[in-house]
């Protein structure tokens, strides 16, 4: 894919705050023994400090497509990244739960328009039929920030501890929002800018997208499809290894780095199989379907060794990739007047679903314990494994439903 020197610095730049966003959201999963341990935490506590993050996310994704369509992208994802640093200096200096939760709470908001400011950059950049795999390109590269939140975190942890950890992601956060004020504009020369709209104008306009007939048929996948594999990346892949397989802190911190690596690789791969396949609506089902498949073996599956558990993982590293494609099809539905807030919805749903089955797994995991003080069973991770493919499959039946949007068929407006 040939990018001219604006377009790579856009991109380049972008994906670096996407990194931070990244690490961010599935730093507790590593480190979650290491807090329960400092702070007595019990698993209903640590899906709650994980899920808190993707609520304050999602619960501020409709004003920010608001934000985004009225004063663009630059300002919104710069002032975004400011909030991410203060709120990981307050990540460090946590002294019990209720201040690690506030720093959770400020962390999502503050990268919440970290994904959706730069596809909106793009959207107004690239070509539409180009969407999906530049997307599929920034998701890839923001994947390196999932990736230090395995093992380098786990050795960072090690070494330095996480509250240090987390003060070096603040100072990359003040660094990464003064390049994107100083470097990055909202639109090319020549681009023709939509009237500025009132705040009655922008709720009108927020209401035609909430409207559009298929955007209830994606809502159901874009809550579950996202937030099923974060769930199990970001939060109890690591405790599940400890608990049931014995792992330590570096080989958690290892498998959560394979995992990873090969997620990031396969969104490259998922990034253009739209284009490909010529249809959105088809990786999308195989992905899903595959994913389903995966996770029910692994709540079925008696005694699996931790080599046959990993290569599992690995295989829903692999197939959740398809969240480009996805995207993709929530962002054909709508005209470049709405591009903000149409994508910001879907965003939305990724996100809060993100919390609602962290949270929910917590408690279910709560639940299975015979007493506080108890090692989970393997039975409640199992009940965990259930849980999200039940979701998964009924969100993909609902998604089959919906019209196909072919790239190459697809209107511009």
């Amino acid at each position: 894919m040939q990018i001219h020197r604006p377009l790579l610095i856009i991109v380049t730049t972008c994906c670096l705050a996407y990194i931070i966003s990244q690490f961010l959201r599935n730093s507790i999963g590593v480190i979650a023994p290491d807090l329960a341990g400092d702070f007595g935490l019990e698993p209903s506590d640590l899906g709650l400090l994980s899920g808190v993050f993707f609520l304050s996310f999602g619960c501020v994704q409709l004003p920010l497509g608001i934000c985004l369509d009225r004063f663009g992208a630059r300002l919104t994802v710069s002032l975004g990244l400011l909030l991410a640093a203060l709120s990981c200096g307050l990540f460090a200096i946590a002294q019990n739960f209720e201040n690690m939760m506030l720093a959770r709470i400020f962390m999502g908001i503050g990268c919440s328009p970290l994904l959706m400011g730069p596809m909106l950059l793009y959207s107004r950049w690239f070509a539409r039929e180009r969407f999906a795999s530049i997307t599929g390109f920034h998701m890839a590269i923001g994947g390196l920030g999932t990736i230090s939140a395995t093992a380098p975190l786990a050795f960072a942890t090690a070494t330095i501890g996480w509250r240090n950890s987390f003060w070096c992601f603040a100072i990359l956060s003040i660094l990464v929002a003064w390049t994107v004020y100083a470097f990055i504009r909202d639109a090319p020369e020549g681009h023709t800018p939509h009237p500025k709209e009132s705040w009655g104008q922008a709720l009108q306009g927020l209401r035609e997208v909430l409207l559009h007939p298929d955007v209830k048929k994606l809502l159901p996948l874009n809550i579950t499809g996202y937030a099923c594999f974060v769930t199990l990346l970001g939060l109890w892949f690591s405790p599940y290894l400890a608990d049931v397989h014995g792992f330590g802190l570096e080989a958690r911190g290892d498998a959560l780095l394979l995992v990873s690596f090969v997620h990031t690789c396969a969104i490259l791969l998922w990034s253009n199989a739209d284009v490909w396949m010529n249809s959105r609506r088809i990786p999308v089902l195989i992905g899903t379907s595959v994913s389903v498949a995966v996770m029910l073996t692994l709540a079925i599956l008696p005694g699996p060794s931790s080599t046959t558990v990993i290569a599992l993982f690995v295989a829903q590293g692999i197939f959740a990739g398809y969240m480009p494609a996805l995207l993709a099809h929530g962002r054909s539905l709508f005209p470049d007047r709405l591009t903000g807030r149409g994508i910001t919805l879907f965003n939305m749903m990724n996100i809060l679903g993100v919390f609602l089955l962290q949270s929910l797994s917590g408690f279910i995991l709560q639940f299975f314990l015979p007493h506080p003080d108890a090692a989970t069973p393997e039975s409640a991770y199992r009940g965990i494994f259930a849980m999200l493919a039940l979701l998964l499959a009924a969100s993909g039946a609902a998604y089959a439903c919906a019209q196909d949007r072919r790239p190459r068929e697809t209107p511009s407006g």
